[in-house]
C-alpha cells in the first residue's frame, strides 16, 4: 500500500512539473560592462474557500565560463518599481520567492568588471514559475490533513527534482565548456610544437649550409 502511494505521488509530481510549471532555461554571453535583462509576467495565484494557490518564482544561475566568475544580479517588480533582490560579485545563486504582487518581474545580469575579473562571461540560468496548491485547515477531517501533507510533500519533491535537473544541465554544460577549452589548448600546443619543429629544421639546414659554404670558401682560399 505504501509503495503504491509513493508511486502515485511520483507520477502526480511529474504531471505537476509538466503541466503546472513554466520553465525557461537559457545560456547567455555577457561582454565586459554589458547588462542583459529579462522579463516575466506573473499573475497572483487564485484562492478559494478551501484551496490556496501561491505563485512562486525560482531563478537559478551559474557562471560557467569567463575567468573569475563574478557578476551582479538584480530582481525587481517593474509595476511597482520595487527591488526584490540584489546579489553583487557572485558566481551562482538559487533564488525562490513567493509572488505577493502580480506584475512584470525584471531580472538582470550585469558584468560591470568592477571586481577582479575583466572578461567576457557565459551564464547558464533557468527560470521556473510554479503554483503551489494547498488546502486550508478549516475543519478537523483527517483526510484533509493527509491531503495537505501530501501536497506539501509533492511541492517539496517538485522543487528538489527541478534542482537536480538543473544541476545535471549545469554539469553537462560545464563538461562541454571544459572539453572545448581542452581541445583548443591541445590544438595550440600542437601548432606550437609544429612551429618549434619547423624552426629547429630551418636552423639545422641553415647551419649545414653555412658550414658547407665556410669550408668551400676556405678550401678555395688555400
Amino acid at each position: 500500500m505504501m509503495k503504491s502511494t509513493i508511486q502515485c505521488c511520483f507520477i502526480l509530481m511529474v504531471i505537476i512539473i509538466i503541466i503546472m510549471d513554466v520553465a525557461n532555461m537559457a545560456t547567455i554571453t555577457l561582454d565586459l560592462h554589458e547588462q542583459q535583462c529579462f522579463h516575466e509576467h506573473i499573475e497572483r495565484g487564485k484562492n478559494t474557500q478551501s484551496n490556496v494557490s501561491i505563485a512562486k518564482l525560482s531563478i537559478i544561475f551559474d557562471v560557467i565560463a569567463g575567468g573569475f566568475t563574478d557578476i551582479n544580479f538584480y530582481l525587481k517588480n517593474t509595476r511597482i518599481d520595487t527591488s526584490l533582490y540584489k546579489s553583487l560579485g557572485t558566481s551562482s545563486d538559487r533564488l525562490m520567492i513567493a509572488i505577493n504582487e502580480p506584475g512584470t518581474y525584471e531580472y538582470c545580469f550585469d558584468n560591470n568588471g568592477a571586481t577582479v575579473s575583466h572578461s567576457t562571461k557565459m551564464i547558464r540560468f533557468e527560470v521556473v514559475i510554479s503554483f503551489n496548491h494547498s488546502l486550508l485547515r478549516n475543519n478537523t477531517n483527517n483526510d484533509d490533513y493527509d491531503d495537505i501533507d501530501k501536497k506539501r510533500m509533492l511541492n517539496g519533491l517538485n522543487q528538489q527534482l527541478l534542482m537536480v535537473k538543473y544541476e545535471a544541465e549545469i554539469q553537462r554544460y560545464s563538461m562541454i565548456v571544459h572539453h572545448e577549452l581542452n581541445e583548443q589548448t591541445n590544438h595550440m600546443l600542437m601548432m606550437w610544437s609544429a612551429f618549434e619543429t619547423a624552426i629547429i629544421v630551418m636552423i639545422f639546414i641553415g647551419e649545414v649550409y653555412y658550414l658547407k659554404h665556410f669550408f668551400e670558401t676556405k678550401r678555395y682560399f688555400y
